[in-house]
């Protein structure tokens, strides 16, 4: 295959970058005011523009899900009680025997609703649970490469409308079973990777607060990153089951503010955030966008993410990339998408060593610091191919990451990424799931032993 060179030249500068950013929000600005002179305000009943505009097809949030699914979604409600399947199906005229399966993806968006009234918010809910065995060769040397494991994902939702504005909080919990706490930290090297193994039981995966109103909408808090788009499965709520581009260089969730811009087919997005995945540690702040043409059959943008830094100041890490991102559906079972970045990162300053990086450490050799405010660089992809069918989802999945050498052999060493994933289900509640990624394994890795690149991931999933 042809390898793109690795000497791109740096994106700079950064003034042109914010200019950009700044001219980008005022355009948002001036196209709602027209827009609202023109008065064609499409404020009506509690719908919000669907799911396909705005998030991968496995990605939750309180958005209607009719236009994007094409069928009747299991949302069960009745004037301040819950109804049970069989009424809700037999509310539509069949029985719940001879209801329409729905496909696993269908599934994952559908929530329950409870309304009072058609005048007070609704409420959205769905739990889902997970029971597995994995194991991860390449964290081998540290002793915690295989495990049984629980997991959870909730999800509340409230919308209502005030005025002409509707107004929602949006929210998604993961809970994760910890390690144990007597890891093996013989040594330095052991002792800083100790760090990836402390997981917060509980975590916020989204809570923002949400308000639309024509063709503006506006997020506040913790989100899903406007930077391209995932739209494959993925049964880790770490993420660590998705391509190289996105489990070490795209964030999947950013907290700070996003002003989106709908325009027929054309969804524009900016946001200011602290550019890592939680509460910032020093001033600087991100600038992210994102221009896309999006139709539920097709979708194609391109992104940027600008920051001089995340961490604090001694410590900070470049955390930068541009992208381009594609979707396209081969009929009503198959999907195929894509992302392409360059990517910049790497320790903005000299001084630390890779065994004293302690808030988390990368596997690659992704923190080492090339000279002083230079960043490391390189470029990657990869292509997924999703078949879906009434209770089965399957995933073929590639990528490849190029980094720039800098004469760490670790770090230069191109990383290949396959990923292969299926799950079926035996009702619109169980399923079971396996998955497996396999990497190129890399000689004298860590601890001076050969790295083997595989993680298998099996288990067993409740859906509520």
């Amino acid at each position: 295959m042809t390898v793109v060179p690795c000497c791109l030249p740096a994106i700079r500068p950064f003034a042109l970058v914010h200019l950009a950013h700044v001219g980008q929000m005022l355009l948002i600005c001036m196209l709602f005011v027209s827009h609202e002179v023109a008065g064609q305000s499409n404020a009506g009943d509690l719908e919000f523009h669907s799911d396909w505009r705005t998030q991968g097809p496995l990605s939750k949030s309180m958005r209607s899900r009719e236009e994007i699914l094409g069928n009747e979604l299991l949302r069960i409600s009745q004037s301040g009680d819950e109804l049970g399947e069989d009424d809700f199906w037999s509310s539509l005229g069949q029985s719940a025997e001879g209801a329409p399966e729905m496909q696993i993806s269908e599934l994952r968006r559908a929530k329950r609703v409870w309304r009072k009234s058609d005048d007070t918010p609704a409420i959205e809910y769905s739990v889902l649970g997970r029971g597995f065995y994995i194991s991860d060769q390449r964290m081998q040397f540290t002793g915690n490469e295989t495990t049984f494991a629980a997991e959870a994902q909730l999800d509340f939702n409230i919308c209502h409308q005030i005025h002409t504005w509707h107004v929602g909080l949006v929210s998604e919990t993961y809970l994760t079973q910890p390690f144990d706490n007597n890891m093996l930290a013989d040594y330095e090297l052991r002792e800083s990777f100790r760090h990836n193994f402390l997981i917060d039981p509980i975590e916020i995966s989204e809570l923002f607060i949400e308000l639309e109103r024509g063709p503006l909408r506006f997020k506040l808090g913790r989100f899903e990153t406007p930077f391209g788009r995932y739209w494959s499965p993925f049964y880790l709520n770490s993420r660590q089951d998705v391509p190289f581009i996105r489990s070490e260089a795209i964030l999947f969730r950013e907290t700070g503010l996003q002003i989106d811009y709908f325009v027929g087919p054309w969804i524009v997005s900016s946001a200011l955030t602290n550019g890592g995945l939680n509460r910032d540690t020093n001033s600087s702040k991100a600038l992210i966008s994102r221009i896309g043409y999006e139709r539920h059959e097709f979708v194609v943008g391109g992104s940027i993410k600008w920051q001089d830094g995340i961490g604090s100041e001694g410590q900070k890490e470049f955390k930068q990339h541009v992208g381009i991102d594609m979707m396209r559906r081969l009929g009503p079972n198959w999907m195929v998408s894509s992302e392409v970045i360059y990517d910049e990162y790497g320790l903005k300053r000299p001084g630390i060593e890779l065994d004293e990086i302690f808030w988390g450490r990368s596997l690659y050799n992704r923190q080492l610091n090339r000279a002083l405010g230079v960043p490391l660089s390189g470029w990657g992809y990869y292509a997924n191919l999703n078949w879906e069918r009434p209770r089965g989802l399957g995933t073929v999945g590639y990528g490849e990451f190029y980094p720039n050498p800098v004469g760490d052999r670790i770090h230069d060493t191109v990383t290949r990424r396959m990923i292969t994933s299926y799950q079926h289900g035996f009702d619109n509640h169980f399923s079971v799931y396996g998955s497996h990624i396999l990497e190129n394994s890399v000689e004298n890795a860590q601890n001076g032993v050969r790295r083997n690149g595989s993680m298998l991931i099996l288990g067993l999933q409740y859906l509520w």
